[in-house]
């Protein structure tokens, strides 16, 4: 059997055994890709008791219609939609969750759900969204609005330190990128950060920080995604996210 036909009947019968109605609270799935338990509960608007919606996502991973794996740090289960459940939602473009990035993904996740809380972003795409772009594919791309002026940016989530020349080609390209006016990192470790800030003031030139954010926030990993926390630099001066945003 084609594998086209095969997820076709396995979506049918997936179906009847999976009640519709649980089946929408899947639906953040589409834009966000992967969330946590609670975050999914919370978007899909689901009204009754945290037991029952476990049981609920207990029964479609049972079915095949979601994954799941638990986040080292913070122990929370996080969601993302397997094949056949993305049929079930009419999603139109699917791609395999990477096992081996699901860690990174669940954090892009959070740290998007974050900014979309400040006054000034107004939009998220996040990569499985954005195919448009030529060249650079970030994280995700950040839209929105300060002081009447709009700008957009790629976003980037360090959580593992790169080699450098892969650092010093992506920064160069977002240096001379016209789809993005500014390129922000955040950062998982301190050591990271300050690794990456050497490497490009070596290699590029300090006159990259008026395009390049850089900002560290070590409590990622530990679960607490508070970008208030969040310290770096930007325009050649010590800064901490409030005052970019």
């Amino acid at each position: 059997m084609r594998r086209e036909s095969f997820v076709l009947t396995a979506t049918s019968n997936t179906l009847s055994r999976v009640n519709s109605f649980h089946v929408d609270i899947l639906a953040p799935l589409v834009k966000w890709k992967i969330l946590s338990l609670r975050k999914l509960r919370v978007m899909s608007g689901y009204q009754g008791k945290i037991n029952s919606f476990e049981r609920i996502v207990r029964r479609m991973e049972s079915n095949g219609v979601i994954s799941s794996f638990i986040e080292p740090m913070s122990r929370s289960k996080y969601i993302y939609l397997t094949r056949i459940g993305s049929r079930l939602i009419g999603m139109e473009n699917y791609t395999d969750q990477s096992k081996e990035t699901l860690f990174h993904d669940s954090k892009v996740t959070e740290v998007c759900n974050e900014f979309m809380k400040l006054d000034c972003f107004n939009s998220v795409k996040l990569e499985h969204e954005i195919s448009s772009l030529n060249s650079i594919l970030p994280d995700a791309i950040l839209s929105g609005s300060k002081d009447d002026k709009k700008f957009r940016i790629a976003l980037e989530l360090e959580i593992t330190q790169k080699s450098k020349a892969r650092i010093i080609e992506k920064i160069t390209d977002y240096r001379n990128s016209i789809e993005f006016d500014y390129a922000l990192y955040l950062f998982s470790s301190d050591a990271i950060y300050k690794n990456y800030k050497r490497c490009i003031e070596e290699n590029i030139g300090k006159n990259i920080w008026n395009k390049v954010i850089f900002f560290s926030l070590p409590s990622l990993l530990d679960g607490e995604c508070r970008l208030e926390n969040a310290t770096g630099y930007f325009d050649n001066q010590e800064i901490k996210l409030h005052d970019v945003f």
